[in-house]
């Protein structure tokens, strides 16, 4: 019987492996952007919205926390999103039986897996344009081709 690798495991006990793409929770560029935007309306006659704009992209840099969503390696993957703080969700890519990307209208997207072991798991993801290429990458062959990612796949 074949022993299976991905599973919840604690924090701690991650694998060490070169990480290729993390996602982090604050988009700084955005933010960036947002600010820039205020500074260059702040000489203008809408200086009140350069004003906001500042001081709600200054706020977002400095006082939001900026954690960890996901680490992507050649060799696996790990999800912080699990219920327990302490643990996260490992899942090796050669694991991957088949994987479908789930568009919501919340503000994470699923990744609908289907692992070796038959085990199935939805995967939050926030953003998923760069997650999606890795998992055409790395669990090539195995994605299930839906309106949402098509774009993706090689034609």
């Amino acid at each position: 019987m074949d022993e299976f690798k991905s599973r919840i495991i604690r924090i701690s006990n991650i694998p060490s492996d070169q990480i290729i793409y993390e996602v982090k929770s604050k988009p700084i560029a955005s933010f960036c952007v947002m600010g820039l935007i205020g500074v260059f309306q702040l000489f203008s006659r809408f200086w009140m919205f350069g004003l906001f704009f500042v001081f709600i992209s200054l706020y977002a840099l400095f006082c939001f926390p900026n954690r960890t969503l996901m680490i992507i390696t050649e060799r696996f993957l790990v999800s912080f999103e699990a219920e327990n703080k302490q643990e996260c969700i490992i899942i090796y890519w050669n694991e991957v039986e088949k994987w479908t990307y789930i568009m919501t209208r919340q503000p994470t997207d699923l990744i609908y897996l289907e692992l070796n072991d038959r085990d199935r798991m939805n995967l939050p993801v926030r953003y998923p344009r760069k997650v999606i290429s890795y998992f055409c990458k790395y669990a090539q062959g195995k994605g299930v081709k839906t309106r949402e990612t098509s774009r993706f796949f090689k034609r």
